[in-house]
């Protein structure tokens, strides 16, 4: 839902939504689990991607967003 309203949604708020979400309707979601499921939509052929931003050549932020289509 976010990520329809914001352009970019953090890795981890995201992982933690997610699997907050997993466990409150379904009684399951662990971290690792939501992490792979994370990694299934973020694949090459898949909606989303992650990109990350740096800083004086230090990863400092995981980003999920919309995969931008290319024409």
């Amino acid at each position: 839902k976010e990520i329809d309203t914001h352009e970019l949604v953090e890795f981890s708020k995201a992982l933690d939504s997610i699997s907050y979400e997993c466990r409150n309707q379904t009684g399951h979601g662990s971290q690792q689990s939501v992490r792979n499921y994370i990694n299934t939509l973020t694949s090459e052929s898949a909606p989303f991607e992650i990109i990350k931003e740096y800083e004086d050549g230090k990863c400092f932020a995981k980003l999920i967003r919309r995969r931008k289509i290319e024409s």
